[in-house]
């Protein structure tokens, strides 16, 4: 794990294939879009002090002034409204919500090994010919297993971490899987968090109230969020159309 951690803990977070379970693996994004410079966001963010991220978004929340409904972009109270413990926090939930719900599950039927199963399948899925993916794919299997381990770490801590932030706000769809990865991603970008809006969750429609609010205070952020928007994302319909994968570019 030592090992692990120091090839891991500082890499993007958004570098592997497999952010939920292998059984719940999502397909290669047609468009990431870019990362924001100034806001990088690596493991180590999201699994050296969960506890810490929980107290900061848990002081946020209960703060009037942070409570952003839609249409509401306090940007300028990003530092007070800790934007960022909010998007980190929602990272936390994402990634393990659904990692530790599989494990519990799988424990609980005596069958730990059913892993490797998910594993082959997906590896099955690849063209042999794609020599590229088949190796992203087989190191992503290598992470998912290192960050497991610190999923399991942080519930068995009792941090808190992994619990429901009382005063957040429920979005209209709640995924218990995830935890309250949407809520709190939500909260994040209407609070400022420049990664939150350059990485737009796939589950998260955009509201352009929201990315009116926006443009109020960053107008590059606001286009970079209806790019976002007009990028398909799989399963979201219309935005799954051939057509669509053109649209983002006249904002960008």
């Amino acid at each position: 794990m030592a090992e692990l951690d120091r090839v891991y803990l500082d890499r993007d977070v958004s570098s592997n294939f497999v952010l939920g379970s292998p059984a719940e693996r999502s397909q290669y994004h047609h468009w990431e879009g870019p990362r924001p410079l100034q806001d990088r966001v690596v493991w180590r963010d999201v699994f050296e002090d969960p506890r810490a991220l929980r107290v900061a978004v848990d002081r946020a929340a209960g703060d009037p002034r942070c409570q952003a409904k839609r249409g509401e972009a306090p940007h300028h109270l990003s530092r007070t409204c800790a934007a960022d413990a909010f998007a980190r926090l929602s990272l936390l939930h994402g990634a393990c919500g659904r990692t530790l719900r599989w494990g519990r599950r799988l424990d609980a039927m005596s069958q730990p090994d059913v892993w490797t199963g998910y594993w082959e399948l997906a590896r099955d899925h690849l063209d042999a010919t794609k020599g590229d993916r088949l190796a992203t794919l087989h190191e992503s299997e290598l992470h998912f297993a290192w960050r497991l381990q610190k999923c399991r770490r942080t519930w068995s801590s009792r941090s808190g971490a992994m619990g429901r932030v009382v005063a957040v706000r429920p979005t209209p769809i709640q995924f218990r899987a995830r935890h309250q990865e949407l809520e709190l991603f939500v909260a994040a970008s209407r609070l400022g968090s420049t990664w939150a809006n350059a990485q737009l969750s796939p589950h998260v429609r955009t509201d352009y109230a929201d990315v009116n609010a926006i443009a109020e205070h960053d107008l590059a952020l606001a286009y970079l969020r209806r790019a976002r928007a007009s990028a398909p994302a799989g399963y979201d319909c219309p935005q799954s159309s051939p057509q669509a994968r053109h649209l983002h570019l006249p904002y960008l």
